[in-house]
């Protein structure tokens, strides 16, 4: 379709969906962008490149962005994932999270600075990731925030 109409709003938005769907967050915010320059007052291609624009400012994993903000952004989805696990009875009715959990608060107030901040990040990362597997099988939902760190923690576990 865009080899015929590389103006096609449609279609790019089509393909950004189908990017940001495979976890290829920039190719999505690319197409999107175009989209949304052809077409501006288009509320669905204006959300669809909000969310993107969410999920990419949330990625630690992110190449090329400096170790004070992939800490900044490892804290960010440390906290996403402990809130949902706070809102889901199930996870909370298993004992073996709330250490977990306790460790994580107690990262996340720890203050970090220089060369710790990369391994820092590692630690928070892998935190969140761990709290986001226990507490699967709950609902998921919540502001557009919540639901971007669930994009990226979704991601992270892959």
């Amino acid at each position: 379709m865009l080899r015929r109409d590389p103006t096609d709003a449609d279609a790019l938005a089509g393909l950004g969906d189908a990017e940001a769907a495979q976890g290829n967050y920039g190719s999505a915010q690319v197409r999107l962008r175009e989209a949304a320059r052809l077409r501006p007052g288009d509320a669905a291609i204006a959300a669809q490149l909000a969310q993107v624009n969410r999920v990419r400012g949330m990625d630690p994993t992110q190449r090329g962005i400096p170790p004070a903000e992939r800490h900044r952004r490892s804290t960010v989805l440390l906290g996403a994932a402990l809130l949902a696990a706070d809102r889901c009875p199930e996870a909370l009715a298993d004992s073996a999270l709330h250490p977990v959990m306790d460790s994580a608060r107690a990262d996340l107030v720890r203050p970090v600075g220089g060369a710790r901040l990369a391994a820092a990040a590692e630690q928070l990362m892998d935190r969140a990731e761990r709290i986001w597997t226990m507490r699967e099988g709950c609902a998921e939902g919540g502001s557009a925030d919540q639901r971007a760190a669930a994009l990226v923690l979704d991601k992270l576990r892959e």
